[in-house]
């Protein structure tokens, strides 16, 4: 990557002739990886105004004299004039150099941070915030759906946990290792934080503390466990079908509907137990956040629905807004709700479906209106807890886990999932999540 400079007026004429190979270009900056040149009577004043628009390092070439002027300004990269022309161009492309190497690592460390399985903050020295990830937003109280908070602000005033001791505070400015322990938060519940100081010999740089769910270590044994109950069950299955083949017409009606009965009932252990691994992993695994316009999510949520061959129809209103969250787990939940209300219907209905979205304030809301059994209101709130099933496997076929299933996904985008009874007799289901412009 060749080093440029990016000149907000014409540098004067000595600068530009002690800097005749690079590269230098007028007007204002338009990217975060490009260096601003400041020199000149005019640079000071320019400073001002720059600061605001200029994302990017600023170079100040000036005289020895006005250094502290300058530095009481807050600008750490200065140049003397009166460097001789022949060192100057070097100078400038080392420190132009230096900041395209600090601002790939940088990229480097947002990559790493936005791919690891667990909630990641990073401090310096004196305790500040320099980069966090999703995951280690609830323990600094940043919400979901908000936009991210600044960097460069104290640990210790993120005032989320209980008591006065901040461990990622602690293990920076301390040089102390605060090993995993449950910190209860204010707002309630609790997460598991291991704070490490970072150090360098003896010079303490800062520390990293690893945020978990206080349930992480559960919720994994569990699901490899449940994960495991896969094997034991195909093998049945797979026993079953092998009596019914060796057998062939010499198995007796009792028996053929022993060994139907257990194809069926394996079958259906097989689902649940499939859609408990995948509600318990939603607790972990990692949300993707990205920009999601909710009419192609609704469109692959549609067509997910059609190629399970449910019948009814689905009406989806267009110009839905946008929200920001994990593009294939929002159509997982718009599928399972699509689905539902298409399922659950009086015998000889028309199953109907229909969708239609708007934005209120800071977030977007969807409904799902079905004309179907409806759910009463003694049953609204536990038809989101697992196998709590409101009809019997004989009369409608589930798993009990498609509706706490959506509630996972969308409490893991911050959002909020209910239920009421459509003007028709029906279930509405509304859906509020963060709204992106």
């Amino acid at each position: 990557m060749e080093p440029f400079f990016r000149v907000p007026a014409p540098l004067p004429a000595e600068v530009a002739q002690a800097l005749p190979t690079l590269r230098l270009l007028s007007g204002l900056p338009e990217s975060v990886g490009e260096t601003l040149l400041l020199a000149g009577t005019e640079a000071m004043a320019r400073l001002a105004h720059l600061r605001e628009t200029h994302p990017g390092p600023i170079v100040v070439l000036a005289p020895l004299a006005t250094w502290p002027q300058w530095t009481a300004l807050g600008v750490t990269r200065l140049v003397a004039t009166e460097t001789p022309a022949e060192v100057l161009e070097p100078i400038l492309r080392q420190i132009v150099a230096d900041f395209c190497r600090q601002n790939e690592q940088r990229l480097l460390i947002n990559t790493l941070l936005a791919r690891s399985g667990v909630g990641i903050t990073v401090v310096d020295d004196e305790g500040h915030v320099r980069a966090y990830n999703d995951r280690a937003r609830a323990v600094l109280g940043i919400e979901p759906g908000q936009p991210d908070d600044s960097v460069g602000r104290p640990a210790a005033d993120y005032h989320v946990l209980r008591g006065d001791a901040h461990p990622i505070h602690h293990a920076a400015t301390q040089g102390v290792e605060v090993p995993e322990t449950v910190f209860e938060l204010i707002q309630g519940g609790a997460v598991r934080i291991n704070a490490v100081p970072l150090m360098c010999g003896p010079h303490r740089l800062g520390a990293v503390a690893f945020v978990r769910p206080t349930n992480a270590t559960a919720d994994q044994t569990l699901a490899t466990g449940v994960h495991a109950l896969k094997n034991p069950l195909s093998v049945v299955q797979g026993f079953a079908q092998l009596l019914q083949e060796e057998l062939g017409g010499a198995v007796s009606p009792d028996a053929l509907h022993l060994l139907k009965r257990i194809e069926v009932n394996t079958a259906r252990l097989w689902w649940r137990v499939d859609d408990l691994h995948r509600f318990i992993r939603l607790a972990e695994v990692r949300f993707e956040r990205e920009v999601c316009p909710l009419d192609d999510v609704l469109a692959a949520a549609h067509r997910a629905v059609q190629r399970r061959g449910r019948p009814g129809a689905v009406e989806v209103a267009e110009g839905l807004p946008t929200v920001v969250g994990d593009f294939s787990r929002l159509v997982e939940l718009f599928e399972t709700l699509i689905d539902n209300g298409l399922l659950y219907q009086a015998p000889g209905s028309a199953p109907r479906v229909d969708v239609t979205g708007e934005r209120i304030g800071s977030l977007c809301r969807i409904t799902l209106e079905d004309n179907g059994l409806g759910i009463a209101p003694e049953d609204r709130g536990r038809i989101f807890e697992p196998f709590q099933r409101l009809h019997r496997h004989d009369e409608i076929e589930g798993t009990g886990l498609g509706l706490p299933i959506a509630l996972r996904i969308v409490e893991r985008h911050g959002g909020h999932i209910e239920v009421h009874t459509a003007p028709g007799g029906g279930s509405r289901f509304l859906v509020t999540l963060p709204y992106e412009a």
